[in-house]
């Protein structure tokens, strides 16, 4: 069982959680749920069973999840799942968009090297997590 990935995400004046875990060898599924206040929005499956008898299962897991996670919170901040979006309809304390603050984050991807922005950028740190969420690998 591997070690699993959590982000805090601030959208639209909502904070929701993504949560991305290993079931592990007994159970090969990799599960991401996305909560707010407790309650699951969403949650998503992928199973891993095939690769059990392989080698560099491990490594093949662990890019599952990264993969999985990321993926959760795109779908979140571009709108594409659906209990966000009526989520955030019936919630009196969402706000009118703003970017995604992403929160208590680790790197999703092991040893990934980022680059600062070039001096003189008008991009606050809020819109370069948003570019970089936006990305499919991270990089332009």
């Amino acid at each position: 069982m591997l070690p699993g990935f959590n982000h805090n995400i601030n959208h639209q004046g909502v904070l929701f959680h993504v949560q991305t875990e290993d079931k592990g060898t007994n159970n090969p599924i990799v599960v991401t749920q996305l909560f707010v206040d407790g309650n699951v929005l969403a949650t998503r499956r992928s199973s891993y069973d095939k690769f059990l008898n392989k080698q560099g299962v491990q490594e093949i897991t662990l890019a599952m999840m990264q993969e999985q996670h990321k993926a959760m919170m795109k779908d979140l901040i571009h709108g594409r799942i659906k209990a966000v979006t009526e989520y955030i309809a019936k919630n009196p304390a969402a706000e009118a968009p703003v970017a995604a603050i992403v929160a208590d984050t680790f790197p999703i991807k092991p040893k990934e090297s980022v680059t600062a922005p070039a001096a003189g950028s008008d991009k606050t740190l809020d819109e370069l997590i948003l570019e970089f969420l936006s990305t499919s690998d991270g990089k332009k």
